[in-house]
């Protein structure tokens, strides 16, 4: 039995051990006397929220984040995913293209080269999600929604924890609403709704996790929590350059919701700011510093304003991101020239902002060495809109909504303090205040929600995004130009569509087609009876009258593409993408004529603007060239020889290189007596091709001789 003894000591031992280091573990917890939570608030009184189960409300939040979402999945890939996806080729090359993420500035795998960037952005960490997700999925927009909804999730949840375990420990009624407005704000669509955004989602996931981390280090002194947190906020950084704005956010946290000293919180931002240099040395040795500014107005919105121009037009997007806090209505993913107008300092707006914003300054400074919430609120809002709005790094944009998903963190904390004061500050009894409390939620839940799922919607495809936010910023170039582009895009799809079916005599719909005529109906009712007659003539297998139909709309939505291309040239006469645009609707309405006077204008433009891409101007400068040519060819078929000669000729002064253009106007001139003419043709085709045996045969028809 012995033995038995022996054993039993050794367990003695092992627990005694065990005992002691816990102990000595809660020793210097107890000598460092760490409280969590803001001390000014104090413990709320009991409310519904506190008798809510932790776990049931963990499980509700991740919940509802996800059905709030739940109709994204069946949405397409959108807007800037071309740029991070789709057309990325490192992304493309799954887990081969890695390395290039690595190496490269994250638009190269888009743009192709390093001299056509503009700028430096160094955001690895999601592409090699993005490249990750390819290898196992391909392009799949239904995967790619569904990762961004459960990383969102999670963003909420871990949200959840950090103002229940920390912030807000003993205000539930806080922790809860503010939650819930963070879950259901519409001002995160374009975030959540938008694969590429999922950078966006995992650079707030992260930055939430490292400052939830380093409270849970300073709660328990474990050393595996800090390291979590310092790789949190690394990975945070590689995601989005606006991790930068934690540097001031931990410290202030970690002032308002802890008891530790300004010492100590020093001691704690120090190995921050240290992973943030290394970061920042990375990110130097893989992009470099380039502080070339762009010489388009789209990309630099201040280019023609003045000092005192550029911050007062700065102040008017402060107080528009303040608006869409509070009234997130009407959204758009697009605010570019000139939908926010360059004003002067006196402007109403500006002073408005100015006096607001310098209020809301003046009471975080007050409070803050009060160690008072409602400074953290208004700093953490600050600090985040800071780096978005152009007053130290211009960011090539005016503002956009993506950039208030960070500081809606603030506003939905505010949100939650309004109700702590209802059911702390207010002398009211509490069934009352129950009663009030669900009423309030209800009228905030109900209508963000709602916004929210039915938002969702609008991001399903390019045409749907397009088409509905131009009613929101009708003096957006970009948003004018990019609704005519995706009807382009549209008439394009229903004549392939259409063609196909005439090509196969097919009786059935396809896919594609129901779709698109579908978005016809929906934007342009109007054109109810022409898509019937499509319809009905498909239905009817009349191949012919399903082209002469198909023809009626697709020429119809080719007309409204004019219509909003020539208000985006209103409002930006010199905008390149617009002419180019309107000059291919023209090509698409057989108005040569017309196409080739913004041609014209768009070569000007390409003569004074440096930088615009000649290889492009060249290929349209051929696509202009070959409708002549092949205008003139459907005349010479009807035998009309004197329009097939104009537009021969219109072919070979617009490329007069190509020498099937001379050869051709040659053969014309023959047919129509006009033998000078077709001398002369056929010279300069054999010029630019002797070995072209029709040249030599027609030249010798003319007794030429070799």
């Amino acid at each position: 039995m012995s033995w038995l003894l022996v054993l039993e000591y050794k367990y003695n031992v092992i627990m005694a051990k065990k005992i002691i280091k816990k102990s000595e573990r809660n020793i210097v917890l107890k000598k460092s006397q760490i409280t969590f939570g803001n001390q000014l608030l104090g413990k709320s009184s009991d409310s519904i929220f506190s008798k809510i189960d932790y776990k049931y409300q963990l499980i509700f939040f991740f919940v509802l984040s996800c059905i709030i979402y739940f109709n994204t999945l069946f949405n397409g890939y959108v807007l800037d995913d071309v740029i991070s996806i789709t057309q990325n080729k490192f992304v493309q090359q799954g887990l081969g293209g890695i390395k290039s993420i690595l190496t490269k500035d994250s638009m190269y795998g888009f743009v192709g080269s390093e001299t056509e960037l503009t700028g430096g952005r160094y955001r690895p960490f999601p592409l090699i999600i993005f490249a990750i997700e390819n290898q196992f999925f391909g392009n799949n927009p239904f995967i790619g929604h569904l990762l961004n909804i459960i990383t969102w999730g999670l963003t909420v949840i871990v949200f959840f924890k950090l103002l229940s375990k920390y912030f807000f420990r003993f205000n539930p009624e806080v922790v809860f609403v503010a939650s819930l407005i963070f879950a259901i704000h519409p001002i995160h669509t374009e975030v959540v709704a938008n694969i590429k955004s999922r950078d966006e989602i995992i650079s707030l996931l992260l930055l939430f996790g490292a400052l939830y981390y380093l409270f849970k280090h300073l709660e328990s002194n474990q050393l595996k929590y800090k390291v979590i947190s310092y790789s949190a906020f690394f990975f945070a950084l590689l995601s989005k350059e606006y991790g930068v704005t934690f540097l001031f956010i931990m410290p202030l946290a970690l002032w308002t919701f802890s008891n530790i000293d300004s010492k100590k919180i020093l001691n704690n931002t120090i190995p921050f700011i240290v992973i943030f240099i290394f970061y920042m040395l990375i990110r130097l040795s893989v992009v470099g510093v380039n502080n070339n500014a762009s010489n388009e107005l789209l990309n630099n919105p201040f280019l023609y304003a003045s000092f005192t121009e550029k911050y007062s037009t700065i102040m008017v997007c402060l107080m528009k991101y303040l608006n869409l806090l509070v009234i997130p209505y009407p959204l758009s993913y697009d605010y570019r020239f000139n939908e926010i107008p360059i004003v002067g300092l006196f402007d109403l707006k500006v002073i408005l902002s100015i006096i607001i914003h310098v209020a809301l300054l003046t009471v975080a400074i007050i409070n803050l060495k009060k160690r008072n919430v409602i400074a953290f609120i208004v700093f953490f809002y600050l600090f985040s809109i800071f780096i978005a709005s152009n007053m130290l790094v211009e960011i090539g944009a005016l503002m956009g909504e993506r950039f208030l998903y960070q500081p809606s963190v603030a506003y939905s904390i505010l949100i939650g303090i309004v109700f702590y004061f209802i059911y702390n500050k207010t002398n009211i009894g509490v069934n009352l205040k129950n009663i009030l409390t669900v009423l309030l939620i209800i009228t905030i839940f109900i209508p963000f929600s709602i916004y929210t799922f039915a938002r969702n919607a609008d991001w399903k495809s390019d045409i749907d995004l397009y088409i509905r936010d131009v009613k929101a910023v009708p003096n957006s170039a970009p948003a004018n130009n990019s609704a005519g582009s995706s009807l382009i895009n549209l008439s394009d799809f229903i004549k392939t569509d259409i063609d196909s079916i005439i090509k196969n005599k097919s009786t059935q719909y396809n896919n594609s087609l129901i779709e698109n005529l579908a978005k016809v109906k929906k934007f342009y009712p109007n054109l109810n009876p022409q898509v019937l007659e499509i319809e009905n003539s498909l239905n009817a297998q009349n191949y012919e009258q399903l082209n002469l139909n198909a023809d009626k709309v697709t020429r119809e939505l080719l007309r409204y593409s004019v219509d909003y291309f020539n208000k985006s040239l209103v409002i930006h006469p010199k905008y390149h993408d617009g002419l180019v645009n309107i000059f291919l609707a023209y090509i698409r309405l057989e108005a040569l004529d017309t196409a080739e006077y913004y041609f014209k204008s768009l070569k000007t433009l390409n003569n004074e603007t440096p930088g615009i891409d000649k290889a492009r101007i060249t290929q349209l400068n051929s696509y202009l060239a070959s409708q002549f040519h092949m205008k003139g060819q459907k005349f010479a078929a009807n035998n009309d020889l004197n329009n097939a000669i104009v537009f021969f000729e219109k072919a070979t002064n617009t490329e007069p290189d190509n020498y099937r253009y001379w050869y051709d106007l040659g053969g014309a001139s023959y047919t129509n007596k006009d033998y000078i003419k077709a001398f002369v043709a056929w010279e300069k085709a054999y010029k630019i091709n002797p070995q072209a045996q029709e040249v030599v045969m027609g030249l010798k028809a003319l007794g030429y001789k070799f």
